[in-house]
């Protein structure tokens, strides 16, 4: 029997074991990280202006007595929509975001990479665990930002690529390379991701409109700095926007220089409800998720639909339907679908994933540890 591929759709769960701050504890670190470092100069001077800013907003367009609770979630989803509108005309900052969207974006990458760094061996077991156990042709879809998949996979010299495909040349024509790596494919972005196509515009516009040509000032992209390592796409015949972005080969080394917080951030979409407004670098990633492919297996781990994000449910009703709904191939159909998942029961599993035919899934309700290893790896019955 022909072994097929295994499909992983990784959430917030996914980080837990590591002691990576997940949700609302994420936005507080950002927020406590923000007061104090540099003396609290990013809460002070850049931040705390735009929360008041909110919080009139609120005032104004919330019913009497409404409850207003701040969150960051809320003040980067106004921020978003401010900035995509260009509501603010000349005063918009960046093409990648206002200040206090470029300041938040490296705080969440400064937070989680101090994170990583404190993890001991103990902590990484599991996840050297889990990529030990990967075969070349699995995929795994990932929402999480942080690098624990790629460092895990390094640790234990799993080849793994960050495209779903990767082309080569062969002597004059272009071809796909055989699954020979696992497909990491982070689809809100990642930590230590950058994006050159801002910068490249910039030189371009600047010589087109100034007639000058010269090297620019950038925290990773300038000659002087060489922080970025390679494309994404590992530098293959790969063509479109994926191409320019990058990933650094010393994160800390770019998050030490913090002065440039407000000019360049990590390519990540924000803690926002407005994240479909930010997606377009990343959308070479989503390409072609709905329309299924040969899965022997497909397991989400730690990813709870987030209500007031509708792309992600339809992204999900595309990709777990089509799992579902794949037509037997040489004899086999596909396993049941399964969780893994803390939760007191499936009840709520049930209600978020209201499209899955769950005569056909199977869950695993005690969260991702070395135990559920067993669950989600098991073979299916018929092999």
């Amino acid at each position: 029997m022909k072994r097929l591929n295994r499909l992983f759709v990784v959430g917030a769960g996914f980080s837990a074991p590591a002691h990576l701050p997940l949700g609302d504890g994420l936005l507080r670190e950002v927020i406590a990280a923000a007061r104090t470092l540099d003396g609290g100069k990013w809460y002070d001077n850049i931040i705390i202006a735009d929360i008041k800013r909110f919080q009139r907003y609120l005032d104004v367009t919330e019913a009497a007595g409404a409850a207003r609770e701040l969150t960051l979630e809320g003040l980067i989803s106004f921020l978003d929509i401010e900035h995509h509108l260009r509501l603010s005309g000349s005063d918009t900052w960046t093409e990648s975001g206002n200040r206090t969207q470029m300041v938040v974006k490296n705080l969440v990458a400064y937070v989680l990479q101090a994170r990583i760094r404190q993890m001991t061996e103990a902590d990484w077991s599991l996840y050297d665990d889990f990529v030990s156990r990967l075969m070349p042709g699995d995929t795994i879809l990932t929402f999480n930002y942080d690098t624990l998949l790629e460092r895990a996979c390094q640790r234990q010299g799993v080849r793994y690529r960050l495209v779903r495909t990767v082309y080569e040349r062969l002597g004059s024509s272009i071809v796909k390379t055989p699954d020979k790596d696992v497909r990491i494919l982070k689809l809100h972005g990642s930590i230590d991701w950058f994006d050159y196509r801002p910068v490249r515009e910039f030189r371009e516009n600047l010589e087109l409109e100034a007639g000058i040509s010269r090297e620019i000032e950038h925290a990773v992209f300038s000659s002087i700095s060489q922080h970025y390592q390679r494309e994404i796409t590992f530098g293959t015949n790969n063509t479109g926007r994926l191409t320019e972005i990058f990933a650094v080969k010393d994160l800390d080394a770019y998050l030490n220089g913090a002065r440039h917080w407000v000019t360049e951030a990590p390519l990540i979409v924000s803690p926002s409800a407005s994240k479909i407004a930010y997606l377009e670098p990343l959308r070479g990633l989503w390409w072609g998720l709905g329309q299924g492919g040969v899965h022997r297996q497909c397991t989400v781990i730690g990813f709870s639909l987030p209500k007031h994000d509708q792309y992600l449910t339809q992204a999900m009703w595309a990709v777990l339907r089509g799992y579902q709904d794949q037509e037997t191939w040489e004899g086999w159909s596909a396993s049941p679908l399964r969780y893994v998942d803390r939760a007191a029961d499936t009840a709520l599993l049930r209600e978020s994933y209201r499209f899955v035919d769950w005569s056909l899934a199977e869950a695993w309700l005690d969260g991702f540890s070395r135990d559920s290893l067993e669950f989600m790896f098991k073979p299916p019955a018929d092999e």
